[in-house]
């Protein structure tokens, strides 16, 4: 459901902005000993509880800037019980993982040492999921999904083997629609 591996194509401006401030992103959380993001306590969890049952068109508007840009696609009560168990935190490293694949236009294993000023390990092993063979997969990928852009989930659909991959569909969705869509007929 909105499969994230390869993200070139990708339309999250949290993403971007993850890839373009790599180093000094990277350099600030280690310097303070920041290890997640967005960590569920009491000001995060009051704030979410303020802007998204209260003022959910706010919510809404932090929605489309990190994963659709077609809100009114995902149900507006299921919006708020689901808001309702954030935030949960993001882990830096896989933040930065990200942005490591996009910087790189691959979908590679991660690199400790990526911000190395000699530019070692900038490319690491890629993650063969062409070689996957006993597994079967169905992918479900969102028209107005900015994260796994439709582009992407392309290249993911083409790169698996075929005999693994049982079901592709493109659905009118953003990357929440499949949990909290107003129409859940796909599944």
């Amino acid at each position: 459901l909105g499969p994230v591996t390869k993200i070139s194509h990708t339309e999250s401006e949290l993403l971007k902005f993850m890839s373009d401030f790599y180093v000094e992103i990277d350099d600030a959380a280690s310097l303070v000993g920041i290890h997640n993001l967005f960590p569920n306590n009491w000001l995060t969890s009051t704030a979410m509880d303020l802007f998204c049952t209260h003022i959910d068109t706010f919510c809404k508007l932090v929605e489309s800037f990190f994963i659709t840009d077609k809100t009114d696609l995902d149900d507006d009560e299921r919006f708020k019980v689901y808001m309702g168990h954030e935030p949960n935190g993001a882990s830096v490293k896989s933040l930065l993982l990200y942005a490591q694949n996009l910087k790189e236009n691959r979908f590679q294993v991660w690199s400790d040492h990526y911000d190395d000023i000699f530019g070692k390990e900038r490319q690491t092993d890629l993650i063969p999921i062409e070689n996957i063979s006993t597994v079967p997969i169905a992918l479900y990928a969102g028209f107005h999904d900015t994260i796994a852009d439709q582009e992407d989930c392309h290249w993911i659909r083409d790169t698996l083997n075929p005999d693994v991959l049982v079901h592709y569909e493109d659905i009118n969705a953003g990357h929440l629609t499949f949990l909290i869509g107003k129409d859940m007929t796909y599944w």
